[in-house]
């Protein structure tokens, strides 16, 4: 910005309207203070054209304060939606880390039950392994005990010589 401090006092005399006018910081506002400051020191400081010289450069003064004032301002703004782009972006993070947080919390309790399910199938694989080799064990029991009581059968019907009925 370059003109904050900078104060333009209008002039009595030619030399202090130029001497005032190359305080003006040119580049910004797009005018020629000096150009003016000289057409009247180059007219023999006639009052009119001094006059002019004064009022232009007053002009110019009030514009290159308009153009800061502008400038201020779209700072101004530029900072305020800043400041609010980085809230909402702060807010997004909270709320998505909440999200994610309670994400994991039912995760977890998911992985939870699903151990819990999980190690109650495995204890009804168990029981069923468990009553599959029982009933196993019952029926190689029936058929050893079927085996015994057809060998005494057959050695009854060898001792009597009657033979078995067909069925």
């Amino acid at each position: 910005m370059g003109r904050e401090g900078k104060e333009i006092v209008v002039a009595e005399s030619s030399s202090q309207v130029h001497q005032n006018a190359s305080l003006l910081d040119h580049q910004d506002c797009g005018f020629v203070a000096e150009s003016a400051a000289n057409d009247c020191e180059r007219a023999g400081g006639n009052s009119v054209d001094r006059d002019a010289a004064l009022a232009q450069i007053a002009m110019e003064k009030k514009f290159a304060y308009i153009k800061a004032w502008e400038d201020s301002e779209k700072s101004k703004a530029d900072n305020k939606a800043c400041k609010k782009l980085y809230a909402v972006e702060a807010w997004e993070n909270i709320r998505r880390a909440c999200i994610e947080v309670e994400l994991k919390q039912i995760e977890e309790h998911f992985e939870k039950k699903r151990a819990a399910y999980e190690e109650i199938m495995k204890n009804k694989m168990a029981d069923i392994h468990r009553s599959a080799e029982e009933k196993r064990a019952a029926v190689v029991a029936k058929k050893e005990e079927d085996k015994l009581r057809l060998e005494a059968a057959a050695e009854k019907f060898r001792v009597t010589g009657n033979a078995p009925k067909v069925t």
